[in-house]
């Protein structure tokens, strides 16, 4: 009897989809640039009942989020590893500045749409 994939390597194949093994770059720029917070909240809505521990996080200085999944970050390139992040959860992010989590809501998630429309 075949095991059954680990948590991590389902997210992979998960992200794989998307991206068709990383060959689909306009996939992987869009949700790099500008759709990031759609992705990590497609991860989310995706695992949060498989993990442990599902979170979208969000590093205020690169403007960008992601999703830890059972204490691993993921995006749309899959695991991120680089030290330059400085992610804080984004449930918490939201309530430390009003007029930014405005702005965030306005351009990076409703895109353009009503600020105070929270998703």
């Amino acid at each position: 009897m075949e095991a059954k994939p680990s948590l991590h390597e389902t997210v992979m194949k998960f992200i794989a989809r998307f991206t068709n093994n990383g060959k689909r770059q306009e996939v992987i720029d869009t949700f790099s640039c500008g759709c990031c917070y759609w992705f990590a909240d497609i991860l989310w809505n995706r695992f949060t009942f498989d993990a442990e521990e599902c979170t979208v996080l969000y590093d205020p200085i690169i403007n960008h989020w992601a999703c830890q999944i059972d204490g691993i970050v993921y995006d749309i390139t899959g695991v991120i590893t680089s030290d330059e992040y400085q992610w804080e959860p984004w449930v918490e992010f939201q309530y430390k500045d009003e007029l930014l989590t405005k702005r965030l809501y306005r351009d990076c998630i409703n895109f353009g749409g009503p600020e105070d429309d929270l998703v």
